[in-house]
């Protein structure tokens, strides 16, 4: 009877000690080791406050769409991946696309509708969520959507993607769907062994 009764624990305990082992998850550690390991890793960032991991991938398009030159001092695309808890699992509790942009004027007041094209497929977001900021002769607009975490493998495999975004046309060159895919591994890889 003792004899079964510890053979039952310890198939208990390895039970428990294979399921952890495997756990789907990353630590802090492990996704900051990861980003300083990516090509472009000045782009991302990870942090801890609050109970709530978020794992961003940040970029200024102006540098790939001049036509923006003119009319912004910046505009950032911001990808965000929020967990609750220290770390990341497999599936965020949510995924958010943000836009902030910093010129002499508002230029989302009356349109901040997003269209997304990927491999010549389009997808309307609709009217994203919009807060502003007046400093000086400065005005900021932060404009953001959820967005399934799909499309961001999306843009990462994609040759051609872009936004439409309050009429503003954004394209994604290759190197910038580099860092793309960089951030969807980095986000759905485990295990040991998952080299970027």
């Amino acid at each position: 009877m003792i004899n079964l009764f510890k053979i039952v624990s310890i198939s208990l305990i390895i039970t428990c000690l294979a399921a952890v082992s495997t756990s789907q998850s990353k630590s802090l550690e492990e996704i900051r080791s990861e980003i300083n390991g990516l090509p472009g890793a000045g782009s991302f960032s990870v942090t801890y406050e609050r109970d709530i991991t978020t794992v961003r991938l940040f970029y200024d398009v102006r540098e790939d769409n001049q036509s923006l030159d003119e009319s912004f001092k910046q505009f950032e695309i911001e990808l965000s991946a929020i967990y609750s808890g220290p770390g990341i699992d497999e599936k965020p509790y949510r995924t958010r696309l943000c836009i902030t942009t910093v010129a002499k004027r508002f230029h989302f007041a009356s349109n901040r509708d997003l269209l997304v094209s990927v491999n010549g497929e389009s997808i309307d977001f609709g009217t994203g969520e919009r807060a502003t900021r007046l400093k000086g002769r400065k005005t900021t607009e932060i404009l953001c959507w959820d967005i399934d975490k799909e499309l961001m493998k999306e843009f990462g495999n994609s040759n051609n993607a872009g936004f439409l975004i309050g009429g503003w046309k954004v394209s994604i060159p290759p190197l910038k769907s580099a860092l793309i895919k960089d951030y969807w591994k980095l986000l759905h890889e485990f295990g040991v062994g998952k080299a970027l």
